[in-house]
């Protein structure tokens, strides 16, 4: 039988404030424990996990009036090492006030192990994120800072900046309003000119 702390070593969470075994249920043919986490936000999770593998195989998330259950179906048929750590499907379901509102399914297709990845890949550096665009940790519920290009600043470094080009209907949009500005000055002008003669 599984122990509280075994539970709480298992599921990274911080500010549990009560973490329950429920039991073990049937999902998909598969044996799983039924854990429920409630942190000090009154936010409230429920995990199936396989005891064996440790594959979290459903997670429930609610808070409030939002709820969002995640499903994942892991290979049974091939019963190599890499089948029984990644899902083959992941199924995300995110409700607002009990209306679905969003629907999203991951297919993995192809999964190569023996791929080099590079060092930095999992670092703030390896994500190439704009320079001055907020860190957050939402495990934890706090920003970390922003990032300044190297590293971590606790005030922004500048304006965020990306790659997207402006379109040409912004191109436009601010034509017209220089032309509306143009219009107005002429006709301000008139006006002075007018009442002077």
């Amino acid at each position: 039988m599984l122990q509280t702390d075994k539970v709480e070593s298992c599921l990274y969470y911080k500010d549990a404030k009560k973490i329950e075994l429920l039991g073990k249920e049937d999902l998909d043919n598969v044996q799983l424990w039924h854990v429920k986490v409630q942190d000090v936000y009154e936010q409230e999770q429920h995990f199936w996990i396989e005891p064996t593998t440790f594959n979290v195989w459903k997670q429930e998330y609610y808070y409030k009036n939002l709820f969002r259950e995640t499903k994942a179906l892991y290979s049974t048929k091939n019963k190599d090492k890499m089948s029984k750590i990644f899902p083959d499907i992941v199924e995300i379901k995110l409700s607002r006030n009990g209306e679905v509102y969003q629907e999203i399914k991951y297919v993995l297709k192809a999964f190569a192990s023996d791929v080099p990845i590079p060092e930095n890949r999992w670092l703030l550096e390896g994500m190439k994120l704009p320079i001055g665009v907020p860190v957050s940790d939402i495990m934890i519920h706090e920003r970390l800072g922003y990032w300044d290009g190297k590293k971590l600043s606790q005030l922004p470094a500048g304006r965020i900046t990306s790659d997207i080009k402006p379109s040409s209907f912004n191109f436009f949009r601010i034509l017209l309003i220089v032309s509306g500005l143009v219009l107005i000055i002429i006709g301000v002008s008139m006006q002075i000119f007018r009442r002077k003669k």
